[in-house]
């Protein structure tokens, strides 16, 4: 008979035939758990959006972050406008107050930027008249010219107390308006109870006579405007925040007469 030869395994104690296998199995299971934490972790921040540096708070920890990739043209009148020959809007059913709310929150220097006397009347701006005596003026006899048989007939050139130009006043808090450049803004009015008021006097009747004028003196009603400033929103580039621009408004109408 062949006498086969016995190899011989000492024995460790704790350690048997199955150790290595185990301990493989058990680096190949923190491998993997190592691997899906990764890949769940680049996946999170694939999905958060990355904050602008210009528009980051640092009192309030907002962030607000808004699509900027599309086209946009500031020079063409938004909704509230296309039907108006006015270069502002007092209603806006597409104003962006989330937008807006969003910015002042993230502004650190808003207060410093914001100012506005929202009680404005003619008690406040205009000498000598009320603010009941303002709004009781009625122009609606007024024609321009006489309608009578002689230009110099009373149906024109008298009336009740008013101005010489007939007008329309609003102490308005405009939504959007056309800058001085020509571009359209977003105005910062009526968010968290902040709001900027202007005095608007808008000619009824631009280049008419002036009523209680006799003919011979070629009178005319004239608009007139005054540059105001007030607190914006670009939404064609929203990461500029919010910033002071200049408008151009109308301000009085006004009877001029021209050299004899």
């Amino acid at each position: 008979m062949v006498e086969r030869e016995t190899s011989k395994v000492s024995v460790v104690p704790g350690y048997s035939a199955t150790t290595p296998a185990l301990l493989l199995s058990t680096r190949k299971k923190k491998m993997a758990a190592k691997l899906v934490f990764l890949v769940a972790m680049m996946g999170l921040a694939a999905a958060a959006p990355e904050a602008d540096p210009k528009t980051s708070s640092h009192h309030h920890g907002y962030f607000p972050v808004y699509a900027h990739h599309t086209y946009c043209d500031a020079t063409v009148a938004p909704t509230c406008a296309l039907n108006s020959t006015l270069g502002y809007c007092l209603e806006d059913d597409e104003y962006p107050q989330y937008e807006i709310k969003a910015y002042v929150h993230a502004d650190i220097v808003f207060v410093k930027k914001f100012a506005d006397v929202p009680s404005q009347s003619a008690d406040d701006l205009v000498d000598g008249i009320t603010k009941e005596q303002e709004e009781a003026f009625d122009y609606s006899y007024y024609t321009g010219a006489s309608t009578g048989d002689s230009p110099y007939d009373l149906t024109h050139w008298s009336g009740p107390e008013g101005y010489l130009c007939p007008s329309d006043v609003v102490y308005a808090m405009p939504r959007r308006a056309r800058n001085v450049e020509g571009k359209w803004r977003v105005i910062v009015n009526d968010v968290h109870y902040y709001t900027q008021t202007a005095r608007i006097e808008t000619c009824l009747f631009p280049g008419a006579a002036c009523r209680a004028l006799a003919p011979c003196f070629n009178s005319a009603c004239t608009q007139k405007y005054i540059y105001h400033r007030l607190l914006s929103w670009d939404p064609c580039d929203p990461y500029k925040g919010l910033f002071i621009d200049a408008y151009r408004l109308p301000s009085a109408c006004s009877c001029h007469v021209p050299t004899l």
